[in-house]
C-alpha cells in the first residue's frame, strides 16, 4: 500500500512532506487537496482504500512522524546567503519555525510552503 501512494506521489509531481502531512490530517479529501488531483481516479481509488482501512491512532501517530515544516533548500539557501551579508534575522525566523515542526501555526505557514519553480535548489554542496 505504502510503495502505491509513493508511485502516486512521484507520478503527480507531489511534495513528499506536503503529501504526508495532508493524507495524516485530512485523509483522501486533503491529499486530493494538496496534489490538486481530485479527478485522479487511480489516486482516489488508493485514498478511499487507505481511508477504509486507517484509525484515529494511526493518524495520530502520523502526525508525530510526519512534520509540518522542514528545512527546505530554498528556505536555508536565503537564510544563509542572508547571514553571510550580516543578517541574522531570517536564521532566527527559520529557527523559530523549526522549534516544533510537528506542531500547525498558522503564523508559519510561510515555511510549509514547496518551493516556487524559481525558488527552487538544483546543486547543493556539502563542504567538511
Amino acid at each position: 500500500m505504502g510503495l502505491q501512494f509513493l508511485e502516486h506521489l512521484a507520478r503527480l509531481g507531489g511534495d513528499f512532506t506536503r503529501a504526508f502531512r495532508a493524507l495524516t490530517e485530512g485523509g483522501l479529501s486533503g491529499l486530493e487537496a494538496e496534489l490538486c488531483a481530485t479527478g485522479d481516479q487511480a489516486l482516489r481509488d488508493w485514498g478511499m482504500m487507505w481511508d477504509g482501512e486507517t484509525t484515529p491512532e494511526t493518524r495520530a501517530e502520523m502526525g508525530q512522524a510526519n512534520p509540518v515544516r522542514i528545512p527546505r533548500n530554498h528556505q536555508v539557501e536565503a537564510m544563509t546567503a542572508a547571514a553571510l551579508s550580516g543578517d541574522l534575522s531570517k536564521f532566527q525566523a527559520l529557527s523559530h519555525a523549526l522549534a516544533a515542526p510537528y506542531t500547525p501555526d498558522p503564523s508559519l505557514s510561510a515555511y510549509e510552503a514547496a518551493p516556487t519553480a524559481a525558488e527552487r535548489v538544483t546543486q547543493t554542496f556539502c563542504g567538511t
